[in-house]
């Protein structure tokens, strides 16, 4: 499921970078799974995203955190 949803926030965030007028563009990393072949009666499955190199600044979390300082609204806009 949350593979799912950061793919479709990434068609969103295409559609709206696609508009005139848009100051910044959004995008989101494309999301895979990994599904670990183990001995066990359930095998794990995790949700992951490729490295990013480069400096990163943090807008908001899954949790509810938003930065305290709002450069931008396009960003709490697609959280």
């Amino acid at each position: 499921a949350d593979v799912r949803m950061q793919m479709r926030a990434k068609e969103y965030g295409t559609r709206y970078s696609r508009e005139a007028g848009v100051p910044k563009s959004v995008d989101f990393v494309q999301a895979f799974m990994i599904h670990v072949i183990d001995e066990g009666p359930v095998p794990p499955v995790f949700a992951s995203e490729a490295f990013i190199e480069g400096e990163f600044v943090k807008h908001s979390s899954n949790s509810g955190w938003i930065a305290d300082e709002v450069v931008r609204s396009t960003p709490h806009a697609f959280a």
